[in-house]
This record gives C-alpha cells, sequence and structure tokens, in this order.
C-alpha cells in the first residue's frame, strides 16, 4: 500500500475508528524511513487483533507514537522489540489506550527508547494487564509525565520495586495507578 511512498511523514489518524479493520499487514510501513508522526494511526480499529513483529523496524526517525493503538480492543499481545529501532521517540501518550484485551507488557519494551519525556495513559484501560515488568522504564531516564499510566488496570496486583528509580525527571504521577482495584 504505502511501498512507493518513501517520502511520507506522517500517519496521523490514517486508520482511525476503521473497526472492520482485522489485520495490519506485515510490512506495511516499511518503506516509511522519514515517517516522524503515528499519532493515532490505528486508534479505534478494535477488530485489529494482531500487531505484526517488526512493524516500525524501518521507521528510525518517528517521535510520536501517541494513541497509535488506542481502542484497539482486540489485540492480545505487543510483539518483543516493536519499538526497538525507534530510539527517537518521545511520546507514547495513550499508545495503548484502551486495549482491554492485551493481557502482558513485554519485558525491554522501551529499553531502546531512551528519549521519551511522556507516558501518559500509555496503558491506561487495560484491564486485562496482570503484571508490569521489572524495569519497565530503567533506560527512560527523561520522562516527566506518567500521568494515567496504568489507569484503570483493574488486574495489576503489585508494583515492581524500583519501577521509577532511574525517572528523576518526572513532575506528574498524576492518577498513574487511579482504578487499579487489584493492587496489594
Amino acid at each position: 500500500l504505502f511501498d512507493k511512498c518513501t517520502q511520507v511523514m506522517n500517519f496521523m489518524g490514517t486508520f482511525s475508528v476503521c473497526s472492520s479493520l482485522t489485520a495490519i499487514p506485515q510490512g506495511l510501513f516499511d518503506n516509511c524511513t522519514k515517517v516522524t508522526d503515528f499519532v493515532g494511526t490505528f486508534s479505534g480499529c478494535s477488530a485489529i487483533t494482531i500487531i505484526p513483529r517488526g512493524l516500525f523496524d524501518n521507521c528510525t526517525q518517528v517521535t510520536n507514537f501517541s494513541s497509535t493503538f488506542s481502542g484497539c480492543s482486540a489485540i492480545t499481545t505487543i510483539p518483543v522489540g516493536l519499538f526497538d529501532k525507534c530510539t527517537q521517540v518521545t511520546n507514547f501518550a495513550g499508545t495503548f489506550g484502551a486495549c482491554s484485551s492485551l493481557t502482558a507488557i513485554p519485558q525491554g519494551l522501551f529499553d531502546k527508547c531512551t528519549q521519551v519525556m511522556n507516558f501518559m495513559g500509555t496503558f491506561s484501560g487495560c484491564s486485562n494487564i496482570t503484571a508490569i515488568p521489572n524495569g519497565l522504564f530503567d533506560k527512560c531516564t527523561q520522562v516527566t509525565n506518567f500521568e494515567d499510566t496504568f489507569r484503570k488496570c483493574s488486574k495489576i496486583t503489585t508494583i515492581p520495586p524500583g519501577l521509577f528509580d532511574n525517572c528523576t525527571q518526572v513532575t506528574d504521577f498524576g492518577s498513574t495507578f487511579s482504578g487499579c482495584s487489584a493492587l496489594t
């Protein structure tokens, strides 16, 4: 679909609220190496079940993944290494918000994203996530905002020790764990 669109910089809302869209093709963005913005690209695509492995591997200039998969309520997993090549990202606000079928966050999901400043609502409303991986934010030392990050993640029972130890620039933890009713 986009193989010859090598100058694209913005996929903001491209497939937003395409509620009958069931799949993202493998390699969809492989030749779109200049993209910086995936804001709301698949937001509200409630029938998508899988995020293809390596979907963003060639998109090394991306800075904004805000609400990219927000409301994709049928997605159950995030591929390991999904953002490994996206080292310039500064914004993950609402990226997986309301992905209510998502059951886990992969270990090291943000390890290569050392420029991130905003995790506002990243997993908000992911009501089937049961655990936060150890060291999830260890490499994200520039973060200033964790507002609503795990809001309404009602199956999370514990917070890993030292989860925010390396995040010394944070100014906002508003409602970070609000509605996490299973926390003990």
